[in-house]
């Protein structure tokens, strides 16, 4: 079976000027992309990669990084993508019809990056298919959960049941097992993960507060539990605990209550996805391992919510 190899040299991504695409297009794609660090997304790509590996019998002498990297550069410009498009159906920030047209041509600009991003993972050519089957995937159940949403925004204020950046986490979770050739069962436990965590973090109070004050199609991200979970995702030991979330609104007590239920189930979810993950490679979820990571996500980021949780 052939294996794809990388380029020699890293090929054209959405923040370096690109032929044939508007300097207005251009700037607005690379503003929507985010900062690799701190995208949950692209961080549980990474993780996917490394315990993936972990669960499979092959011995590779390639480094999980070069495999999975221009993964990352995919999983960040799909991002791009979908925080385009959220702006586009929930925000006001493109309303000029100039300014609205250029955001449509650079979400479908980013879009067709992220599949052209595929192209450099060096993988087989099975799992390449399995790679572009999974974003396809992702990119149908994401433009059948926006249109929806912005369907029930124009007569309600209810968010979504599913969010656009849970399916996002998950799918990057899935892609980086699949890229290092990880049984179908580990791959689905990753896009569980992905998908139950960043529920949780969206029902987080402080999430749901600042959703509640501002009109934004970003709001999940400048709360202090996804902060933390970044943190958590990158390095146990990066954590800072003294992250304040005191000045923060506090939600209605209906719209808290309910968050909090989504919360709980959510992180059961995770912490039992963890539980198949721990079975597949044979590794505790402890420590500074990649699925001590995970576990730790579930846990610390939510202490201040759930007393149960320690």
């Amino acid at each position: 079976m052939t294996e794809r190899t990388p380029p020699s040299e890293q090929s054209i991504v959405a923040e370096q000027p690109s032929e044939g695409v508007a300097p207005g297009v251009q700037r607005i794609a690379s503003e929507s992309i985010p900062t690799r660090d701190r995208s949950p997304a692209v961080l549980l790509c990474r993780l996917g990669g490394e315990i993936g590996a972990k669960a499979t019998d092959e011995t590779s002498p390639r480094p999980v990084g070069r495999t999975v990297e221009p993964l990352a550069n995919a999983v960040a410009h799909f991002e791009g993508y979908v925080r385009l498009r959220r702006d586009l159906l929930w925000t006001d920030r493109y309303d000029r019809p100039a300014d609205r047209d250029a955001a449509i041509l650079a979400g479908d600009y980013l879009h067709a990056a992220a599949y052209a991003e595929l192209a450099d993972v060096p993988t087989t050519d099975r799992r390449a298919v399995a790679l572009y089957r999974t974003l396809v995937r992702a990119s149908t159940t994401l433009a059948t959960t926006l249109r929806s949403s912005a369907s029930t925004r124009e007569t309600s204020t209810a968010e979504p049941d599913v969010r656009p950046d849970a399916i996002l986490a998950g799918t990057a979770g899935s892609l980086g097992a699949t890229a290092v050739g990880a049984a179908d069962d580990v791959g689905a436990a990753l896009e569980r993960y992905g998908r139950s965590l960043l529920t949780a973090v969206d029902a987080h109070p402080a999430a749901v507060a600042i959703a509640s004050s501002a009109e934004t199609a970003h709001s999940s991200e400048d709360n202090g539990a996804r902060q933390t979970v970044v943190q958590l995702l990158s390095d146990p030991l990066a954590f800072d605990s003294s992250t304040s979330r005191d000045d923060l609104p506090a939600p209605d007590d209906q719209a808290g209550q309910a968050a909090t239920a989504t919360l709980e189930s959510s992180l059961e979810r995770a912490r039992n996805a963890v539980e198949t993950l721990e079975a597949a490679t044979g590794e505790s979820a402890a420590g500074r391992t990649p699925l001590g990571r995970l576990e730790r996500a579930t846990r610390i980021p939510f202490e201040d919510v759930l007393e149960s949780d320690g």
